[in-house]
């Protein structure tokens, strides 16, 4: 959104990323590496590497680290203007509150039309994740349903 996806060098979690112009660009030039989840060494050397961590970390003691938490964000459009911080690093606030100000609007104008869906034309909708068996939960996967505020929210504003 911002076309700053070429200066980004190192990423926490590559299952997390919900930009599939991000994902297209880390697959394809071989550029972004992903934190070492399970060798700390490792995991501070990759930290030490770059200049800005967004987020946090317990890797890092120093003043690299910006704090985020858009995660927690429980409204959906509160998580939409996050877009605005990390704009501000780069000198594109204006751009970031065009973004903003169009998928505000967007939404809007979607949240309008589903409340003119009739009960018996609106789709039942579920917010599912299978956690793949692994060394954290006794190699047994499961099915979640998640309850995410947010989530809730968009499943309101389509009129359910």
């Amino acid at each position: 959104m911002l076309g700053v996806a070429q200066t980004i060098d190192l990423i926490a979690d590559a299952s997390m990323v919900s930009s599939s112009c991000f994902d297209k660009y880390s697959k394809e030039s071989n550029n972004v590496t992903e934190i070492s989840a399970t060798n700390v060494t490792l995991a501070n050397q990759q930290s030490a590497a770059v200049e800005v961590l967004f987020g946090s970390s317990y890797l890092s003691t120093d003043d690299s680290i910006v704090t985020t938490a858009q995660s927690y964000e429980p409204d959906v459009l509160g998580r939409v203007a996050w877009l605005g911080y990390y704009a501000a690093f780069y000198n594109l606030e204006g751009l970031a509150n065009e973004i903003i100000a169009n998928i505000t609007d967007n939404y809007g104008r979607l949240k309008k039309a589903a409340s003119n869906y009739k009960d018996n034309e609106k789709p039942l909708v579920a917010w599912t994740m299978f956690d793949a068996p692994n060394q954290f939960n006794n190699n047994t996967g499961t099915w979640n349903v998640s309850i995410a505020s947010y989530k809730k929210q968009i499943i309101e504003d389509a009129g359910k």
